[in-house]
């Protein structure tokens, strides 16, 4: 669960655990931005498509689907149709929204393993 792996960050000590005043900033605006979606009670929290196009600078729905079936981005699709995508797949670097480099490969490497894609 998300909160394990926070609790887990925090006991690496402040230094690790703190991030600074205009990192925590933006990871409290995402925050606000998630959505309370019986998805983020198994996932921890998402935020929308328009949200997660807004944060990573893409212009369209179809830039983001792109990157979704090219497994640089995780969307879950819920059964409502709706695809949100989990925070915890996203760092802020110097102000900017990524998805963390560790994970693209594992993602890119689901994307060839999944029947029917």
């Amino acid at each position: 669960m998300w909160i394990d792996q926070v609790k887990a960050e925090l006991r690496k000590g402040p230094e690790r655990a703190l991030p600074p005043p205009e990192q925590a900033a933006e990871v409290l605006r995402g925050l606000m931005a998630t959505v309370p979606h019986p998805l983020a009670d198994r996932i921890g929290p998402v935020w929308t498509s328009v949200h997660t196009r807004e944060q990573l600078g893409l212009n369209t729905r179809q830039a983001l689907d792109s990157r979704r079936r090219s497994g640089s981005v995780l969307g879950v699709r819920a059964s409502t149709g709706e695809v949100f995508y989990p925070l915890s797949q996203f760092r802020i670097t110097h102000g900017t929204v990524e998805v963390r480099p560790g994970l693209v490969a594992m993602f890119k490497a689901s994307v060839t393993r999944i029947p029917g894609r």
